[in-house]
């Protein structure tokens, strides 16, 4: 997605492209934190000498973009860890289905 004035573009491609990154990067063996330094680097690079609203636009496209690529990464290693699909229901909070499994809710939680 590129921000163009108010409105975004979007690049089709970009998942898979995205994807063929998180396989990259975990074939290396990297978790987050190795993609949030590869990010800031190239956030660095990418915005050095820019325009402060350009670089404000680099900026929010590519945090939009860095959170795809975590959940890819996360997809990879929970393929390679034999949960294929996702682990559960995404939008039950956490307290509903630690109720649902009989565990008691945290005081102040």
């Amino acid at each position: 997605m590129r921000r163009t004035g108010r409105a975004y573009r979007v690049d089709h491609r970009l998942p898979q492209t995205l994807r063929a990154l998180a396989e990259q990067i975990g074939s290396m063996r990297a978790g987050p934190r190795d993609v949030i330094e590869l990010h800031s680097a190239a956030l660095r690079e990418k915005t050095a000498g820019a325009p402060p609203r350009k670089a404000q636009a680099f900026v929010d496209e590519a945090n939009v973009m860095v959170l795809e690529l975590m959940g890819y990464l996360a997809s990879h290693y929970r393929a390679l860890s034999g949960f294929g699909g996702r682990v559960g229901p995404i939008a039950a909070p956490a307290a509903a289905r630690a109720a649902q499994a009989g565990v008691p809710a945290r005081l102040g939680a």
